[in-house]
């Protein structure tokens, strides 16, 4: 059921995006996995020709949760050495 939602979720911000001519960038923010590279280049290739689709991925970790995570699991350590 959540990843219906999920997709009607996206479909409505691209309809949002289609009915409001002024939008002209799009950012995903998508999981850095096989399958989110994968859907990323995807709607890079199917949105290019109306929007500059910018790649938000995280470039560490599997999404944006796990990237601040690390980053706090990073800061926790690098508090502890001082």
């Amino acid at each position: 059921m959540q990843k219906y939602q999920l997709h009607l979720t996206f479909y409505a911000h691209i309809a949002f995006a289609y009915k409001n001519k002024c939008i002209k960038k799009i950012f995903l923010h998508l999981d850095n996995d096989l399958v989110g590279q994968k859907a990323m280049e995807n709607l890079k290739n199917n949105l290019k020709d109306k929007y500059e689709v910018i790649d938000g991925t995280p470039f560490q970790g599997k999404d944006w949760n796990d990237f601040l995570l690390l980053t706090l699991e990073n800061i926790k350590k690098n508090m502890k050495e001082r």
